[in-house]
């Protein structure tokens, strides 16, 4: 365990819906019950938790966690708002979920 209490991941450990695990220096919520599949698939059940910076700016944007129209990223420098429900689907496209807003 952590120094906060969250688990490390592992192949064996079943995780269920709403569970922490920290695997490969991140921290992870598993979003239905899973065993054996790392964190970090795009369509698997795992969502990174991205830290919050200090000064409340967005925070980076992760390819596995799940934004909803009006959520903020950080982006290569830029910030970014989704239009709408997007996982995967990294800022920049013109045509994609992602408005650039600075």
């Amino acid at each position: 365990m952590t120094e906060d209490g969250t688990g490390i991941w592992t192949a064996s450990r079943i995780f269920n819906s709403g569970d922490f695990a920290m695997y490969d220096g991140k921290k992870w919520r598993a979003q239905w019950y899973t065993r054996n599949q790392k964190p970090g698939d795009r369509n698997g059940s795992w969502v990174e938790i991205a830290p919050t910076p200090p000064d409340n700016s967005p925070a980076a944007w992760t390819l596995s966690k799940v934004y909803v129209a009006g959520d903020r990223v950080s982006f290569k420098g830029h910030v970014y708002e989704a239009k709408w429900w997007t996982r995967g689907q990294e800022p920049g496209d013109k045509n994609g979920p992602w408005k650039l807003i600075t």
